[in-house]
């Protein structure tokens, strides 16, 4: 009964998670047939970069997501909702002007990235660099909802973002208006989520943004220290986890000719159904592991989550295995072929990547430094193998394979060292 009753708190917790991140996912999922049938293969490999880039470049604001995510679950606990809504408030002040001098990188990096990875359109890095600044406002108000346990209302923002993604960048695209229309979509979906998690988060916490600014105040200059020193595990696992869900591409990017990159990214996309398909499970792991005191408990959760992902993403890497292309071919085209020996591998891929997400959000959780710094190692020793040795499809594969089993394997045995001493 008491694993019954584990299960369905997660399950409630993650019920919201999963139901968003499904429409997500599947809209991102056609968002991609629609891109690769509607660009050339080169063109959908350009695109496949840019959002890597993004990723890369949303560092920062999935760290400031994740620990604000800690601290407002922390102000849950213990009842603090006024702490909250203040901080909040002095978030957004802070970030609205200040946040904006980021369109000063712009001219700073974009020939660099321009010449790097051959992609000549300044339009394109302009637009990536709108989304990652509004991706600040977005997260502020995300942790805000998911620290307090509003699901509901934090993945209206997410469905949001799906939806107007999908509508406007196939809109866009159909036009003729190629890569740059693609991501104009994805722009538009990053300022649906802004808005509706603004309306979100000022419905519930609005009376609480024009009291005690002298609390305010305080909460500024005394807190901050603390709240950045207690960033540090999360800054390794969001760096480790990034790195190891999209250098792949950049690199690829790089060595690979145009064709070959457009197919890497087909393959990348479909293997990441997997990744997604189960994320839902590790984005519950940080409010109901910080909410939980009793050690025993955090465990069942791990254990529970771990299994329910590995169940899900197994089934996945099976249907890849027996229907490589048949699903290659209805879902891209037979352009895309010749990828088909990989989609199982890369499916395996995804399955590792996934179980090392819920690791290192459990692991954040606990404020495990010392895993944390030798996963975040792994990841940067992938990037060093892939850059000397990462010249085919199969050397590739193999490289993030091993890099991946590493910190996998360590993780699991951590674990099982802490539960056991913690009996």
């Amino acid at each position: 009964m008491k694993w019954i009753s584990d299960y369905q708190k997660i399950i409630k917790s993650g019920s919201m998670f999963f139901f968003s991140s499904g429409i997500v996912s599947v809209l991102a999922y056609a968002f991609h047939i629609f891109a690769a049938r509607l660009l050339s293969v080169s063109d959908y490999g350009t695109l496949q970069t840019m959002l890597s880039l993004q990723n890369i470049g949303l560092i920062p604001i999935v760290i400031l997501v994740a620990f604000l995510t800690r601290i407002f679950a922390e102000h849950n606990k213990d009842g603090h909702e006024q702490k909250s809504g203040m901080m909040r408030m002095m978030l957004w002040r802070y970030t609205l002007f200040p946040g904006s001098m980021i369109f000063v990188l712009l001219f700073f990096t974009t020939p660099f990235l321009q010449s790097f990875f051959g992609i000549g359109s300044f339009m394109l890095f302009g637009l990536l660099w709108l989304t990652i600044y509004l991706a600040i406002f977005q997260g502020i108000d995300n942790s805000l909802l998911n620290g307090w346990h509003k699901f509901f209302e934090s993945n209206l923002g997410t469905t949001a973002n799906g939806v107007s993604k999908f509508i406007m960048g196939v809109l866009f695209m159909t036009f003729g208006w190629g890569v740059v229309g693609g991501f104009l979509g994805i722009t538009v979906g990053f300022l649906m989520h802004v808005l509706v998690n603004a309306y979100s988060a000022s419905s519930h916490f609005s009376h609480f943004f024009g009291v005690q600014r002298k609390s305010e105040k305080q909460i500024t200059t005394q807190k901050m220290g603390s709240l950045f020193f207690s960033s540090y595990p999360v800054i390794l696992g969001v760096v480790a986890i990034t790195i190891f869900s999209n250098i792949d591409v950049l690199i690829v990017k790089h060595h690979f000719n145009a064709v070959d990159v457009g197919q890497y990214g087909g393959i990348f996309v479909l293997s990441k159904m997997i990744f997604f398909a189960v994320s839902s499970l590790a984005s519950v792991v940080i409010p109901l592991v910080t909410a939980e005191k009793r050690m025993s408990k955090k465990h069942s959760y791990l254990i529970m989550i771990l299994c329910a992902n590995c169940v899900i993403a197994g089934v996945g890497v099976g249907i890849f295995y027996f229907f490589p292309e048949m699903i290659i071919n209805v879902l891209f085209g037979k352009e895309y072929l010749a990828i088909a020996p990989y989609l199982a591998k890369f499916g395996m891929i995804a399955l590792l990547l996934s179980v090392l997400n819920i690791f290192i959000q459990y692991f954040i959780s606990l404020k495990c430094k010392g895993i944390l710094i030798f996963i975040a190692s792994t990841a940067f020793m992938e990037i060093a193998l892939l850059w000397v040795y990462g010249m085919t499809f199969d050397l590739v594969f193999m490289i993030i394979f091993g890099m991946l089993l590493v910190p996998n394997g360590v993780s699991l045995l951590y674990f099982l060292w802490d539960n056991r001493m913690n009996k």
